[in-house]
C-alpha cells in the first residue's frame, strides 16, 4: 500500500494566503491539540506570584545542588550546575517542589492568608518544575504552537512573531530589566555556558530544541529572543508536496549527496534551509550512515532512533580566560572537534549545521578536503551569494581571499537558495554548480524560478554521475542542455 501523504499547502509555513489572527490554522505537528490563544496559557500561570515562584526557584535550586555535591565521593569537583538535568535529579527536584510549595502553602495559612486550593498547588508545582528545568514564566508561549518567534525587551511586552508570518503583542515574562538578566545568567550556568559584562552575548539551546540569543551591554535594556523550532518532522516529499521545492529538484538533490557532492544550503533566517536540510538528510542517507554533525547549538534535532551511529557534537565554549596561545580555556569549538575527533570516528558522512563565523568555515573546509559527502547552510541573499559569504568567512580565518575563493570553488559542488515567503510560502528558487573560473567563481545555473516556476536551466558535466544514483533529467527547457 502506497503511503499518504498529508497536504501540507494549508499549513501555516507554506500556506501562500498567509491567514492572520483567529484564521491561523494548527501547527500539524500538534497532533491534534489546538494552540492556546495568545496571553491565554493553558495553566493560567498568569495568576501565580511569579517573584515568589523565583524565590522558590533560587531555593529549591541550592537545595539540589548541595543535595547533588553531598553524594560526590570525598575530594571530588563540586558539580556543575548542569548535572541538575539528569533524570534522577529531577526526581528529586519534585520532592523538593513538592516541600517548599507546602511549606509555602502552610506559612500562608498560618498567616491567616486564604490556604491555595489543590489545583492552586500543583499550579504552582507546576510552575516550579518549568522554572528550574525549562523557561518558567515564558513556558507557555514555549508550548503554544502557533508561536515561532518569542522576542524578549527587558520587562516590556513581548512581541511574537506566529508560525502564518503574522506578528503579534505578547505578556511581558519579567518584572524587571535586573529578573531578566537572573534568568539569563541562570539558564547559561544551566547550559554550561559563560554569560557576563566581559561575555555579553549567550547562544544556547534549550530542552525541547528551542534556541536562546540574548545580549547584555551592547543594547539599552537586555534583549533575548526564543527561537521554536516547531517543523522538524518534515520529509522532502511533504515539501515536495507543499510546493516548497519539484520533484525534479529533490531526485537532484538527493543523487548529488549519493553521488558525493557537497551541497550547501543558502538563505536568510527563517527562508527554511534548516527545514529543508533536515528533510534532505533523511532522504539521502541510509539509516546505518555513520553520521557527525558539528553544530554551536543544536538544532538539527536527529535522534539515536533515526541514524543510530549518529555522532551528533556541540561546541564547548571555555572559561572566558585565554591561553599564552591566545586561545580560550577550555573551548572546544567546531574545527577541533572536527580535527580531534571527527577524522578518527569513521565518519562517512558530515553536516556542519550552520557556517556563521571563519571557525565554522574552516571546519567545513577541512571536512571538505577530506569527506566530499559534506552539507551545511549559511545565510545570503542568493545562492551566488551564499557562496561569496562563504569565501569570505574563510578568509576572515586568515588564508589569503584567493586562496580561500579557490578552495571554496574546489570542493563546494551546489549552493541551493531558499527564498522566505511573505506573500507565498518558503520556496526554493535557484539552485547552482560552482566552481573555480577566470577570474573568480564560474557559477552554472541548474534550476531557476521563472514566473512562478522553478525550471531547470542549463547543466554541468561534472554532475553526469548522479545519473548513476537514480536522477533522470527532464525534457530540455527553453533550448538549453
Amino acid at each position: 500500500m502506497s503511503e499518504v501523504i498529508p497536504d501540507l499547502r494549508s499549513m501555516a509555513l507554506f500556506n501562500r494566503a498567509m491567514p492572520t489572527g483567529p484564521n491561523r490554522p494548527a501547527d500539524p505537528t500538534s497532533s491534534g491539540r489546538t494552540p492556546a490563544p495568545v496571553g491565554q496559557p493553558r495553566d493560567r500561570t498568569e495568576q501565580l506570584d511569579w517573584a515568589l515562584i523565583n524565590q522558590l526557584r533560587r531555593d529549591a535550586t541550592t537545595r539540589l545542588y548541595e543535595d547533588i555535591n553531598e553524594q560526590r565521593p570525598t575530594g571530588a569537583a563540586r558539580a556543575r550546575l548542569s548535572e541538575i538535568k539528569s533524570e534522577d535529579n529531577r526526581a528529586r527536584a519534585r520532592q523538593i517542589v513538592e516541600e517548599l510549595v507546602a511549606q509555602q502553602s502552610a506559612e500562608t495559612a498560618a498567616g491567616g492568608g486564604e490556604a491555595p486550593s489543590v489545583a492552586q498547588e500543583k499550579a504552582m508545582s507546576k510552575a516550579l518544575m518549568d522554572a528550574i528545568f525549562g523557561l518558567g514564566r515564558i513556558q507557555p508561549l514555549v508550548d503554544n504552537l502557533a508561536i515561532k518567534n518569542i522576542e524578549i525587551r527587558g520587562s516590556k511586552p513581548t512581541i511574537l512573531e506566529m508560525v502564518d508570518g503574522s506578528i503579534e503583542d505578547g505578556p511581558p515574562v519579567v518584572d524587571s530589566d535586573e529578573e531578566l538578566l537572573e534568568l539569563v545568567q541562570f539558564w547559561a550556568d544551566r547550559g554550561d555556558r559563560k554569560f557576563s559584562d566581559t561575555d555579553p552575548i549567550l547562544n544556547l539551546s534549550l530542552e525541547g530544541n528551542e534556541r536562546l540569543a540574548a545580549g547584555v551591554r551592547w543594547t539599552k535594556r537586555p534583549v533575548a529572543t526564543i527561537r521554536l523550532h516547531r517543523h522538524q518532522e518534515f520529509t522532502l516529499d511533504q515539501l515536495v508536496q507543499a510546493d516548497m521545492l519539484t520533484q525534479q529538484v529533490a531526485d537532484c538533490l538527493i543523487a548529488a549527496v549519493k553521488a558525493e557532492k557537497s551541497v550547501v544550503l543558502v538563505g536568510e533566517q527563517g527562508s527554511g534551509k534548516t527545514t529543508l536540510l533536515r528533510a534532505l538528510i533523511r532522504a539521502a542517507l541510509d539509516r546505518y550512515t555513520r553520521l557527525m554533525t558539528i553544530e554551536r547549538e543544536y538544532e538539527l534535532g536527529f535522534s539515536d532512533d533515526e541514524f543510530p551511529r549518529i555522532i551528533d557534537a556541540q561546541a564547548i565554549q571555555g572559561a572566558g580566560e585565554r591561553g599564552a596561545d591566545g586561545k580560550v580555556i577550555g573551548e572546544f569549538g567546531p574545527r577541533l572537534i572536527l580535527q580531534q575527533a571527527g577524522f578518527r570516528m569513521n565518519v562517512e558522512v558530515l553536516v556542519v549545521g550552520e557556517v556563521k563565523e571563519a571557525e565554522e568555515a574552516g571546519a567545513l573546509i577541512d571536512t571538505l578536503h577530506t569527506s566530499p559527502r559534506t552539507m551545511t547552510s549559511v545565510h545570503g541573499a542568493s545562492a551566488r551569494g551564499g557562496m561569496d559569504r562563504l569565501i569570505d568567512l574563510y578568509a576572515q580565518s586568515g588564508v589569503p581571499y584567493e586562496i580561500a575563493r579557490s578552495s571554496m570553488c574546489d570542493h563546494v559542488d551546489l549552493l541551493v537558495h531558499c527564498r522566505k515567503g511573505r506573500q507565498k510560502g518558503h520556496r526554493v528558487d535557484e539552485v547552482i554548480h560552482v566552481e573555480n573560473g577566470e577570474p573568480g567563481v564560474a557559477s552554472t545555473v541548474l534550476f531557476e524560478d521563472v514566473d512562478g516556476t522553478l525550471i531547470e536551466r542549463q547543466w554541468h558535466e561534472t554532475l553526469d554521475d548522479l545519473r548513476d544514483h537514480g536522477y533522470e533529467r527532464h525534457q530540455q527547457v527553453m533550448g538549453l542542455s
